[in-house]
């Protein structure tokens, strides 16, 4: 029986023999960019909830910002300035 295209790709060997470093699994995979999206974008309409959830996440986490890695600085990204306004 054939291997799946997705099994050859997950299962690359390097070149050199054993498990492949993460740079070589990276350019694999990002050579493969459109097919692995259109695969994920497939999935989002699956009848079952669970793997629509998974893909979806999974869309979510790699489009969208991570707002712990979003840096906040103020005019020309210098500090931040608060004014701090009262009422007497």
């Amino acid at each position: 029986m054939a291997k799946s295209y997705t099994h050859q790709l997950l299962n690359h060997k390097a070149k050199r023999g054993g498990t492949p470093s993460h740079v070589e699994i990276y350019q694999k995979l990002a050579s493969h960019s459109d097919y692995l999206i259109e695969g994920l974008l497939a999935l989002t309409e699956s009848r079952n909830e669970n793997i629509r959830l998974g893909a979806l996440n999974t869309l979510i986490d790699k489009i969208l910002p991570d707002k712990k890695a979003t840096e906040v600085t103020g005019q020309d990204n210098g500090p931040i300035l608060i004014k701090i306004v009262s009422e007497k």
